[in-house]
């Protein structure tokens, strides 16, 4: 009995530690058309570390580091709007997912949690700083949504570490694993 209710309260936590919120910054729209036309290349081209290690090297390299061991899915999203040779970019130039998230909550301004185009998706794993990042391509109904992701898999499985620029089908109230839960939504304002 003891050991279940230390399960229920762990799962209460989990549940209230990580209710989803969007927070949404300011950009404008050419800006955000761009990036995701960016985006859109690298992932009909399939771009992979093992195909092409230097792309993937440069995509690391536009948020200052040099490791090309590193987990790269935020610095695909920075990279998009690096591209589009714009002064402002709405993001923090960090590797890490929920740095982004961190940013926005503190710099945006929050709203309902509803998946648009344009917004970032946020996976945060229990009990870590670390996560993952995904652009929401295509809304097709109010859970389900296409992704661009990078260090993310082809396939259909939910691994998030498969070295590639893909198209996914995602939930966005679903984690990705039993441990990488939805955090919420980065939106922007154009």
């Amino acid at each position: 009995m003891r050991l279940f209710l230390i399960k229920i309260l762990l799962l209460f936590n989990i549940v209230f530690c990580f209710s989803q919120a969007k927070y949404v910054l300011n950009t404008n729209l050419k800006l955000l058309e761009c990036s995701e036309d960016v985006l859109t290349i690298l992932a009909n081209m399939e771009i992979n570390e093992r195909d092409n290690p230097d792309i993937v090297f440069e995509i690391i390299k536009s948020v200052g580091y040099n490791n090309r061991n590193a987990q790269w899915c935020a610095a695909l999203q920075y990279f998009a709007f690096y591209c589009c040779d714009s002064i402002f970019i709405p993001l923090p130039k960090t590797l890490v997912a929920n740095n982004m998230y961190n940013f926005a909550k503190i710099n945006g301004i929050k709203a309902i949690y509803k998946a648009e185009q344009y917004d970032l998706l946020v996976w945060k794993k229990v009990n870590s700083w670390q996560g993952h990042i995904e652009r929401i391509y295509k809304v097709l109904d109010k859970k389900n949504v296409i992704t661009i992701g990078g260090n993310t898999s082809k396939d259909n499985s939910n691994e998030r570490n498969g070295g590639g620029v893909y198209y996914k089908k995602r939930n966005i109230l679903a984690p990705i694993s039993r441990l990488l839960l939805v955090r919420g939504l980065i939106g922007f304002n154009y």
